[in-house]
């Protein structure tokens, strides 16, 4: 599993630096992994990490490039101190990659549309003879250069075909 890595911190900013967290990683719906372990199911159960002194964490987080479905974790802040709101629900979608590795929580973060800055779009159009970068795409499989064009690459597709699986 991937490790995602950050710190509290540059999470909450410097104004809020003194402030001591524990932060909850959770799905937002349950989901099947396509992976290496058919019909492996993950669920929204959470995963909980404390911050070191410095705010520093590691947590395994499953990838969510394989999943089925759209998923993507949620996060939760409970934090720690007496005389302050309880919890924070930043409205982010973290989405894993594939692969061994050490991520940083910053480079995984999109917000939802409601926040303007990314998040997906179940509805997006992927227009092209080549495979969608990601799943977040529905693909129609056409020469964008050259709509009239009879025939592609792929045998298996014909040229205007919607391919509405997750990529």
């Amino acid at each position: 599993m991937p490790d995602v890595t950050g710190s509290l911190k540059s999470i909450v900013g410097d104004t809020m630096a003194s402030r001591n967290g524990e932060l909850i990683f959770y799905l937002n719906e349950p989901a099947v992994h396509a992976s290496v372990i058919t019909g492996e199911v993950n669920p929204t159960a959470r995963q909980r990490v404390v911050p070191d002194s410095s705010g520093s964490f590691s947590v395994p987080l499953r990838s969510t490039e394989t999943m089925l479905s759209d998923n993507f974790y949620r996060l939760r802040i409970e934090w720690l101190e007496d005389g302050m709101p309880p919890m924070d629900f930043p409205n982010w979608q973290i989405r894993v990659p594939n692969g061994a590795g050490t991520f940083n929580l910053v480079d995984l973060i999109t917000t939802g549309p409601a926040g303007g800055g990314g998040g997906a779009n179940a509805m997006l159009w992927w227009v092209s003879m080549d495979p969608p970068p990601n799943r977040n795409h529905i693909w129609l499989y056409l020469d964008p250069d050259d709509p009239d064009r009879a025939t592609g690459p792929n045998p298996n597709l014909t040229l205007g075909d919607i391919v509405t699986r997750w990529w």
